[in-house]
């Protein structure tokens, strides 16, 4: 762990930080009118906290460039973070404090599903916006939630076409035991399918995993052309080290490494890992390569950037222009304008379909070089989502 780009130590010296976004520069006297007050949950300490260090990062300059344009129509930015600390007690908790007791006007954040289920259960009672940024599984459609990140039609089928011509036919999965895993193992298969490959086997595990040895020995009973990996955190890098540790030739295929996780792991353990993201640092645009060099000058240039993390950049810009079109801070108006704003950045441009509130958007897949460097392999221009839900 002490490899890892983000220590838990300065995850919590972000969140001192970023509640102080919303009170420098105060006036001596700020009515609740001339706010707009944001809560922010993230996995900031737990087995995901080098993933939400890099969110409530993003997420800060956000803040910060948006009040040194004058806020949302005028209205300065006030936030408040909370630590969902990986868990969906701590999840329910936090939100519970965010919605009863700071009142925000927005909840943003969470990673994993379970975290986003765990918010969801709390803002849709209280009838507060709650926007998502990380890619999921799917079939979440809610009225006052609005879902920023990729689901599996986005990610997923592209990469099921690249392996297919590029890599192999057939594919085992080990995944985390919940919804996004089984989810996306789901849409893995059809898309194998559909391009004449197969899935040959898939297993679930719990958190906390410490030894994959067995999972390992399945694998190569099965002897399929490549291996898939949905694991997050820290589970992901213990998996890594021991794939190569076990000697498994077939190439590995993991979903949820990013250039948060290259800083993970040794050059030579993860090399040949192919990726599937809708963003990664290295690609080349005039609005990537400015907010490239802005999070370098604030955080330092070996901090990484990934995708769950730009999402949180650029997500909280798409609601600013979406409370300025509904000339409100209401939930219900927000969200009916939110389909009707797009914002561009490092991501590209982002757009929420009004029928699914959930977001148009394209996907690379990329393959990590010898040097532990992303090689973007594919790319694959803004499609509508198959929510697996409508409103």
């Amino acid at each position: 762990m002490s490899r890892l780009p983000i220590s838990r130590r300065n995850a919590l010296k972000g969140i001192g930080a970023a509640v102080a976004l919303g009170t420098l520069a105060k006036p001596a006297i700020l009515r609740a009118s001339d706010q707009v007050k944001i809560g922010f949950i993230a996995p900031l300490t737990g087995s995901e906290a080098i993933l939400g260090a890099v969110q409530l990062q993003c997420y800060q300059i956000a803040l910060d460039e948006l009040n040194k344009a004058g806020g949302i129509g005028g209205r300065e930015i006030v936030s408040i973070v909370e630590d969902d600390e990986t868990n969906a007690k701590a999840t329910i908790d936090k939100t519970r404090k965010l919605v009863a007791k700071d009142n925000v006007d927005l909840v943003l954040g969470t990673l994993a599903s379970f975290e986003r289920t765990a918010a969801l259960s709390v803002t849709s009672r209280a009838k507060k916006l709650f926007i998502y940024p990380t890619y999921y599984e799917g079939g979440d459609c809610s009225p006052l939630l609005v879902n920023t990140g990729q689901v599996p039609s986005q990610q997923i089928d592209p990469l099921a076409e690249y392996l297919t011509d590029n890599v192999g036919k057939s594919v085992y999965v080990i995944g985390h035991d919940y919804s996004w895993p089984r989810g996306s193992t789901d849409q893995l298969k059809a898309g194998l399918e559909a391009r004449g490959g197969k899935l040959v086997g898939a297993e679930f595990v719990p958190f906390g995993m410490s030894d994959f040895g067995p999972s390992f020995a399945k694998i190569k009973e099965a002897d399929p052309d490549i291996v898939s990996f949905m694991l997050v955190a820290d589970d992901a890098i213990t998996a890594v080290k021991q794939y190569r540790s076990f000697d498994m030739k077939q190439p590995l295929v993991f979903h949820a490494w990013d250039d948060v996780m290259l800083g993970a792991v040794s050059p030579a353990e993860q090399a040949g890992i192919i990726a599937s993201q809708g963003y990664f640092q290295q690609v080349d645009t005039p609005a990537n390569n400015a907010f490239v060099k802005t999070f370098a000058d604030k955080f330092g240039a070996d901090k990484p950037i990934n995708y769950i993390g730009i999402s949180c950049y650029q997500t909280p810009m798409l609601y600013a222009e979406a409370v300025k079109k509904a000339g409100s801070l209401d939930p219900e108006k927000v969200v009916a304008a939110i389909s009707q704003v797009e914002v561009d950045g490092p991501i590209g441009m982002m757009r929420v379909e009004a029928d699914t509130n959930h977001v148009v958007m394209g996907n690379y897949v990329a393959q990590v070089t010898d040097n532990a460097q992303f090689e973007i392999k594919k790319h694959t221009a803004p499609t509508p989502p198959q929510a697996g839900c409508t409103l």
